[in-house]
C-alpha cells in the first residue's frame, strides 16, 4: 500500500492490475449544537448523490457488522476513485473530499479527516469490509441475455443485427473515408461490451479514443506513461526462443533482407546475454535503446555487412525517433493478461512513421497470440485492426502467406474475433477477405472493387453497383450464411 502525503485528507492508493484505487476515510458528525437526527444525514447523502461524488457512507450509530461498537453521534465516510492514472485518481479523491466537506457544512455536519474515529482499529476494519465491495471489477454482474448484437435498422424495415458467434468468424469492414466505418465499429464494440466481452483496438488515426473513451477504457498512447514490453517473456521460456519471435516481428514489419536479419539477430543475442538472460536469475530489462546500441557496436568485416548494419539502424532507430520508445519503455507496463481483461485502445495516431505503426501492431498481435496459446486461453475477445492493408496486405497468389495472414486465421481457434477495417478490398489479402465470416461495405466506388466483392465475397453485382451512392451511415452486410441486406445506423 502506498501512502501519499497530501494536504487535507489522508489518501491511500492501491494498485489493482492496471487500475488504481484511491480512497480516504473521514469521520462525519453533527456540528456542536445540531441535533443528531436522520434528517441531516439524509440531506447530506442527497447532496452527495446530486454532486456525483463516489462515496460509501459506512456507519451512523452502532453498525451491525460490529455489534460491540459503542453508539456514535456520527459515522464514517469513505470517499474513493478508480482509474488508470495514479495522479488523476489522487486528484479525484481530493476533489470529492472538498465537495463532501462543502455539502456536509450545508447539512450541518463536520467532516474531520484527522479525527480519532478515522484512525482507530474499528474504522480500518469497516474500511476493509467495504473495500471488498468497491474492489469488484467494473462491469461485474450477470451477463445480459442478448440473442444478437443490435446495430441499427434494415433499410426495408426491421432491426439490423449480427449474431455474436459471427464476430468470432472475423469481420471485414470496407468503405471510403468518411462513409461511416469507424462509427459502425464503435457501435459494434459497444454492443460486444454489453455482453462483458473485452476488446483491443489499434487506433491508426486517433479516432476511437474519442468514440469509445470512458472510465472503463484504457488508452495507451506515446504521450502517456503507459506501455508494454515486447522484450519481456515468461521465465519458463528460453530467451533465445523469444528472440526468434522478435525476429519474425522485426522482419515482417521492417521488410528485412537475409543479411539484415543476420545483423539484427546477432545484436539481439548479444544484448540479451549482456543483460543476463539465459545466464542467471538476476536479469536486467532490455530496451529499444539497448538494441540500437548493440547493433551500432557490432563489428563488420565486409562492405555488405556494413551496408546491412546501417540499413538495420535506419529502420529500428525509427522506434526511438517517432516517440514510440515512450510506449515501449514506459514505467507502467501493461501485461498481456491486462490486454485481455480490459477494454484497451492503442492510439498510434501520434506515431509518424508507418513502419513503426506496423511494428507495434504486429508485435502485440504476435505476442498476444503466443500468450493465449501457451496458456490455452479460449475466452472470447475482439481485436480491431484499422488500416488492415498494413497488417494483411494484398499479395500475389504465387507468394507464400505472411506471418500475419496465418496469425489471423489461427486467432479463431482461441476465441479471438478480428475486425479488420480498410478502405478498399483490392489492397487486402484476398485469402483473408475470402475467409472472413462477415463483410460490411459502406460507400465504395470502382468496377475493380466490385469485381472482388462479387467473386471473393459473394455479394451480387447489382448490390455492389449501389454502393457508390450510399449516404454516410448506410451500408450492406453479407452474413456468413451469404444473406445480404442493406442497413443504416
Amino acid at each position: 500500500m502506498l501512502k501519499l502525503p497530501l494536504s487535507g485528507p489522508r489518501v491511500r492508493v492501491l494498485r489493482e492490475g492496471v487500475r488504481w484505487f484511491g480512497y480516504t476515510l473521514v469521520e462525519v458528525k453533527p456540528r456542536e449544537g445540531v441535533s443528531a437526527d436522520n434528517a441531516i444525514f439524509q440531506r447530506f447523502v442527497e447532496g452527495m448523490r446530486s454532486a456525483g461524488v463516489n462515496y460509501a457512507f459506512l456507519v451512523v450509530g452502532r453498525h451491525e457488522l460490529l455489534p460491540l461498537s459503542p453508539p456514535r453521534r456520527g459515522g464514517f465516510l469513505l470517499v474513493y476513485s478508480r482509474g488508470f492514472g495514479k495522479r488523476k485518481v489522487v486528484e479525484d479523491v481530493k476533489r470529492s473530499f472538498r465537495q463532501a466537506k462543502s455539502l456536509a457544512e450545508v447539512a450541518g455536519l463536520d467532516v474531520n479527516p484527522e479525527g480519532d474515529g478515522a484512525r482507530d482499529g474499528e474504522a480500518w476494519l469497516l474500511q476493509a469490509v467495504f473495500r471488498n465491495i468497491l474492489e469488484a471489477p467494473m462491469g461485474v454482474g450477470e451477463e445480459p441475455v442478448l440473442e444478437a448484437l443490435r446495430l441499427g435498422r434494415l433499410v426495408g424495415g426491421g432491426e439490423f443485427t449480427l449474431r455474436v458467434d459471427d464476430v468470432y468468424k472475423h469481420v471485414v469492414v470496407l468503405g471510403e473515408t468518411g462513409s461511416g466505418k469507424s462509427s459502425f465499429v464503435a457501435k459494434l464494440l459497444s454492443a460486444v461490451g454489453e455482453r462483458g466481452t473485452h476488446f483491443l483496438v489499434f487506433d491508426w488515426h486517433g479516432e476511437y479514443s474519442a468514440l469509445l473513451r470512458d472510465s472503463s477504457t484504457l488508452v495507451i498512447a506515446p504521450d502517456q506513461d503507459l506501455g508494454f514490453d515486447i522484450f519481456d517473456y515468461p521465465r519458463a521460456v528460453d530467451p533465445f526462443v523469444h528472440i526468434d519471435v522478435l525476429m519474425d516481428i522485426f522482419t515482417d514489419s521492417f521488410d528485412l533482407s537475409v543479411s539484415q536479419q543476420f545483423i539484427l539477430r546477432s545484436a539481439l543475442r548479444r544484448v540479451f546475454t549482456d543483460k543476463g538472460h539465459g545466464m542467471s536469475e538476476d536479469t536486467k530489462p532490455v530496451t529499444v535503446e539497448d538494441v540500437i546500441t548493440s547493433v551500432n557496436d557490432l563489428r563488420t568485416y565486409s562492405g555488405w555487412e556494413q551496408e546491412s548494419k546501417l540499413a538495420v539502424l535506419r529502420r529500428i532507430s525509427k522506434l526511438a525517433d517517432t516517440g514510440l520508445s515512450r510506449m515501449l519503455n514506459a514505467n507502467q507496463k501493461i501485461g498481456f493478461n491486462d490486454l485481455l481483461s480490459e477494454n484497451v485502445i492503442v492510439d498510434i495516431g501520434q506515431v509518424t512513421d508507418n513502419y513503426s505503426k506496423i511494428f507495434v501492431v504486429e508485435a502485440i498481435l504476435k505476442l498476444l497470440y503466443d500468450y493465449k496459446v501457451s496458456r490455452k486461453l479460449v475466452e472470447p475477445h475482439v481485436i480491431v485492426a484499422e488500416e488492415a492493408r498494413n497488417i494483411v496486405p494484398y499479395r500475389r497468389a504465387e507468394e507464400p502467406p505472411s506471418i500475419m495472414e496465418r496469425l489471423v486465421e489461427e486467432m479463431r481457434k482461441f476465441g479471438e474475433g478480428m475486425v479488420m477495417v480498410n478502405q478498399l478490398p483490392s489492397t487486402l489479402s484476398q485469402e483473408v477477405l475470402t475467409a472472413a465470416g462477415t463483410i460490411v461495405a459502406f460507400r465504395l466506388k470502382g468496377g475493380g472493387e466490385y469485381d472482388i466483392l462479387s467473386k471473393r465475397c459473394g455479394i451480387g453485382v447489382d448490390v455492389c453497383q449501389r454502393l457508390a451512392d450510399l449516404p454516410v451511415g448506410r451500408g450492406v452486410c453479407r452474413h456468413p450464411h451469404n444473406k445480404t441486406e442493406f442497413f443504416e445506423f
